[in-house]
This record gives C-alpha cells, sequence and structure tokens, in this order.
C-alpha cells in the first residue's frame, strides 16, 4: 500500500475512533459544500495568449465533541481546476488537490487563562494533474494557533500554518472573528476569510476574500514530479439565501489579482491578468 494511503486510512481510522465517543453516537453538525467558481478568460503578462480556469470544488465537514467535552472537527476536500489556455508554456489541462483535516480545540494547559485555547489541525493532501495516489506529491501539512475570546462579541486566534517540502513552508495564522450584533458578523479567522450582514431570516450580503497558494506534482514533457504553483487573491461581494433550515445558496461576483504560475525546476513563470469571476456555492447542512 502507498505511504500516502497508509497514512490516509490513519487518519479516517483514528476520526471514526473519535466519533465513536461522541454522545449519543450522533454527529452534532455535518456540511457538504459544493462550490463553482469560473474565473474570465485574461491575457498574460509576460507570454502571449489566454487562459481561463474553472474551479470545483467539494467539502464535507463533520463537527462534534468527543465524550461531549473535546471539540474534534474532520473533514475531505476535493479541489479540480480544469484550464483552457492557449500558451507558448504547456500547462496542464486539469489540476486536482485531495486533502483530509483533522482537528481539535482545547484550554491552555497548566495556565489559569480563562476563554484562552489552543487549537491543532492536521492535514494530509495530494496535489497532483491526475488521480493517481503519488507517494511524492504527499503532504502533511500542519497548524497550531493560539485562541483568546476576550468578549462574546470578539475571537482572536494566531498562529502558524507548516508546509513541509513546499516552496513556501511556514504561513502566519493572523485573525478575528468580530460579532457586534445578530446582524454583523466579521470573520477573518476562517479557511474562507468573509464579511456577513443579515438583511432578514433569509437574505445575508457576503464580502469574500480567497488566498491561493498551491503546488502540484504534474508530468510535463515526460518528466514525472515537477512542481507547479499556483497562486492568486480574490474578492467578491454577493448574497446567500437560505431556502430552509438545511440548505443555502451563495451567489458571488468578484475579482481575481497577483496571479502567478510556475514551474519551481526551471523558474519558467505565468502571469495571467487580474480576472473578473462568478461564484456559485450551494451548502447542505444537518
Amino acid at each position: 500500500m502507498h505511504i500516502a494511503k497508509k497514512i490516509l486510512l490513519g487518519i479516517f481510522i483514528c476520526s471514526g475512533i473519535a466519533l465513536s465517543f461522541i454522545q449519543d453516537a450522533r454527529c452534532q453538525e455535518t456540511t457538504f459544500n459544493l462550490r463553482t467558481r469560473y474565473l474570465l478568460q485574461a491575457d498574460l503578462d509576460n507570454r502571449s495568449g489566454e487562459i481561463d480556469i474553472t474551479e470545483t470544488v467539494t467539502h464535507l465537514q463533520v463537527d462534534d465533541k468527543v465524550a461531549g467535552k473535546l471539540p474534534v472537527t474532520f473533514s475531505a476536500k476535493i479541489k479540480y481546476l480544469t484550464i483552457d489556455e492557449s500558451v507558448t508554456l504547456d500547462v496542464p489541462n486539469s489540476l486536482i488537490g485531495r486533502q483530509f483535516s483533522l482537528g481539535t480545540k482545547f484550554p491552555v494547559p497548566y495556565v489559569d487563562w480563562n476563554n484562552c485555547y489552543i487549537g491543532i489541525d492536521l492535514m494530509p493532501a495530494l496535489y497532483t494533474d491526475d488521480w493517481d495516489w503519488a507517494d511524492s506529491a504527499f503532504r502533511l501539512p500542519f497548524r497550531a494557533y493560539f485562541i483568546h475570546r476576550p468578549n462574546e462579541q470578539l475571537t482572536l486566534v494566531a498562529g502558524a500554518l507548516v508546509r513541509i517540502d513546499y516552496d513556501q513552508e511556514i504561513w502566519p495564522i493572523l485573525g478575528l472573528i468580530y460579532k457586534p450584533d445578530d446582524r454583523l458578523t466579521i470573520n477573518l479567522a476562517s479557511n474562507e476569510p468573509n464579511i456577513r450582514y443579515r438583511l432578514t431570516d433569509r437574505l445575508t450580503l457576503i464580502g469574500e476574500f480567497d488566498l491561493t497558494s498551491d503546488e502540484y506534482e504534474v508530468t510535463r514533457n515526460n518528466d514525472n514530479n515537477v512542481v507547479l504553483t499556483y497562486r492568486q487573491f480574490g474578492t467578491g461581494l454577493g448574497a446567500e439565501y437560505t431556502l430552509d433550515e438545511n440548505i443555502s445558496a451563495v451567489m458571488t461576483l468578484g475579482r481575481v489579482f497577483a496571479r502567478k504560475m510556475e514551474y519551481l525546476d526551471t523558474g519558467e513563470e505565468l502571469y495571467p491578468e487580474a480576472s473578473f469571476y462568478i461564484n456559485g456555492k450551494i451548502s447542505w447542512q444537518y
């Protein structure tokens, strides 16, 4: 069995053991998201040609508490990119990211600090240009962070994301969640930072932010395990409509900036120009 499969199997076994201790043997909250974002065609700054990208992400997350006390989160995410390009640099037609996560949060030990917690997440991943489970593409990022809630409205987060064997191995984590009232929520401590303002019980306005910094192992000119980086920053505006207590739909329009694709072995780069995007997401929670 591949090393990658062994580690992922271990994550699933640990998750199963943890969930087996959950009170009433039931998951308190399960969320499934399906999101598609289309980045409109853009010219290149440094080469001739054009490129457009469609991102499709499926994400399953289970949140609960072991023995009714210790929070546990398990998630699985698949990110599929379809690339339509006419450029002089050879780029794969598709890129596939698979990431799993097992995390928990607990009070800071050995000190009498109220409303202070530590979070730890283990996030094994494979990012490739096909569906193979290649050991060389396997990565084991993890993050550790400190959480402080000085009051019910404010949560502060600080820590680090460690990505061994990546080009950029350490990323700082700094964020906050601020909820001054029942309508406004500013969440800058999420994997998908956002600002939300609830207009009605069903309609919520959304401002979203997105930072992409992924590294894929691809095949290029018969060379295997070539690393292609893909980086960009995006921001958009839109709305979420709650269909019922379990299902909601989101539609946003935005723009991506600071876009870059690079082969690390040769230093060859693509710089797509800023582009508008259309984003849609369906969420099911129970």
